[in-house]
């Protein structure tokens, strides 16, 4: 497959994929240097790899496609935003691992 055929799949992927594919490339990419990495480095890859709660991620789908829907109830609007938070969190602390390692 090209570069350009692969870079077209990866912009497909939803992003819980994409950042779980990236954590399995940067942690590929490190087991082709001699080094083996710290047991912090492994804490930091382990949850680089395992990305955002699926079980999260599938509830902000859900909720979001019924907003289209135009039939969310006021509670689920204010668990859509709490489920936003909850995930605007885990990505920052994504990126923090990400930039630590």
């Amino acid at each position: 497959m090209s570069t350009a055929a692969l870079l077209n799949v990866i912009k497909k992927l939803p992003e819980s994929q994409f950042d779980r594919m990236l954590g399995q490339l940067i942690a590929f990419r490190g087991r082709k240097h001699a080094r083996k990495p710290s047991s912090r480095e492994r804490v930091l890859l382990a949850g680089i790899t395992r990305g955002a709660p699926p079980a999260l991620v599938s509830e902000q789908r859900s909720l979001i496609e019924k907003s289209r829907s135009a039939t969310l109830t006021g509670a689920e609007q204010q668990r859509l935003l709490k489920v936003a938070e909850e995930l605007e969190a885990f990505n920052v602390r994504w990126m923090r691992w990400l930039n630590e390692l």
